[in-house]
């Protein structure tokens, strides 16, 4: 649907579109009106590149005090919710005439499944969990070895999907959306059946209620934005409502909404992020005392109230990686 085809009073949801933002023409139409900032904008990424481990046992980071290099206005940076995308161990010296074993003490969320798979393996041979790096007795030279590593296959360590959904919650990612009446759906002759395939790929029908604007740079737009036939292939119904020959918004019958909202809070929201305070990030020695030189990186936020959360803006950086269905 292009509103350009058609005169701004004589469109039933375009004519919605106006009153509801109140404005005269559709190009003064913006989508986030009434919010603030985008959730990603706060964020910063920090690394920090000469970080040292002396002893053995569990070696936590005890000095906080690292700031970004970009301040956000002047925000103290909340160092108690990072979350660690790498952790590089670089220089390992071993004075003992034992071997010595490094372990990690957490795994991301993402990794969690796999770590447990491999901790049994460890346990099976007597070797103990999280066991990474093995340094011999009198051995000091370069690893480069991660413990933590973000893996281009899983976006939960992915830099733009982190500075993204730090902030999201399951209030602020209405923000933006807005639900059309029935009686508007009617008079605009949105369909009323819609045609959508099953897992299978047969055919099916299911009656719309009435339907949601999603706008293209929403999060929620995010497996939306692939194409008309290959959301049908999906199971979603959505029309396009373009402006100046882009996606403005995406016009979504309710049971697709629903379906998209759901999927995104449980397969991207509840517990997915990585987050934990700064100072209980570090490793566990086992064997004699080491000397460790590490890197890591994380991104950190400044302190955020609920009332800045509740007007923040979910949509997407450009950076944002491409949706991928599993298959």
């Amino acid at each position: 649907m292009d509103q350009e085809d058609d005169d701004d009073s004589s469109n039933p949801l375009i004519e919605f579109i106006l009153k509801y933002f109140n404005v005269d023409s559709f190009d003064k139409v913006n989508p986030f009106a009434g919010f603030t900032i985008p959730t990603y904008e706060p964020a910063r990424e920090v690394t920090i590149k000469n970080v040292e481990f002396t002893g053995s046992g569990l070696l936590l980071i005890q000095d906080g005090n690292f700031q970004p290099r970009k301040p956000y206005n002047n925000l103290p940076y909340n160092l108690n919710d990072v979350s660690v995308r790498t952790f590089l161990v670089r220089y390992i010296t071993n004075p003992s005439p034992e071997k010595a074993l490094i372990c990690k003490i957490f795994e991301p969320i993402s990794g969690q499944k796999e770590a447990e798979a491999i901790n049994k393996m460890l346990q099976s041979v007597g070797a103990p969990p999280g066991c990474a790096i093995e340094i011999g007795p009198k051995k000091e030279g370069q690893y480069n070895d991660f413990l933590i590593k973000e893996n281009p296959s899983c976006i939960y360590l992915n830099d733009a999907y982190v500075r993204t959904f730090m902030h999201i919650d399951e209030k602020n990612i209405m923000n933006g959306i807005i639900i059309v009446p029935p009686v508007v759906c009617a008079a605009a002759n949105l369909p009323k059946e819609c045609g959508v395939f099953d897992e299978r790929g047969e055919s099916k029908v299911f009656l719309a209620d009435y339907y949601v604007l999603v706008p293209k740079k929403h999060v929620l737009s995010w497996c939306l934005n692939i194409g008309t036939h290959r959301r049908l292939q999906k199971g979603m119904f959505a029309l396009e409502l373009t402006a100046n020959n882009d996606i403005m918004y995406f016009i979504v019958a309710n049971h697709t909404f629903d379906m998209i909202k759901k999927s995104c809070i449980d397969n991207f929201m509840t517990e997915k992020l990585d987050r934990r305070p700064l100072n209980q990030v570090g490793l566990n020695v086992v064997g004699g005392p080491v000397k460790i030189n590490a890197s890591l990186t994380f991104v950190c936020f400044p302190h955020i109230s609920d009332e800045m959360r509740s007007k923040m803006i979910p949509i997407m950086p450009s950076d944002f990686p491409r949706y991928i269905f599993n298959k």
